[in-house]
């Protein structure tokens, strides 16, 4: 398909179409193809890349009672021992 293009004579939109190809994907190969006949490295993208905090490690784990009040425990302490407080918290009026 790159020959029969490359010959000339024939439109890139005349080869795409004959093969079912779009007109972009052929012009693609036949860059690429030339790039390596001509002894070039591929060519290479490099994109921009951001990277966002994966949260603060020191962040309190924070929970709101019912009557209101924030109560905080510092990141890192035992999840068992807060469910526990939680449920012992709910079975009595604070």
């Amino acid at each position: 398909m790159v020959r029969e293009a490359e010959r000339g004579g024939v439109s890139h939109a005349d080869v795409a179409a004959r093969h079912g190809v779009l007109v972009s994907t052929l012009r693609s190969w036949i860059y690429r193809l030339r790039r390596e006949a001509h002894g070039a490295p591929p060519a290479v993208r490099m994109l921009p890349v951001e990277l966002a905090p994966s949260g603060d490690a020191r962040a309190p784990i924070e929970i709101r009672v019912a009557t209101g009040e924030l109560i905080a425990f510092e990141s890192g302490t035992d999840v068992a021992y807060i469910a526990q407080l939680v449920v012992a918290l709910r079975g009595h009026a604070c």
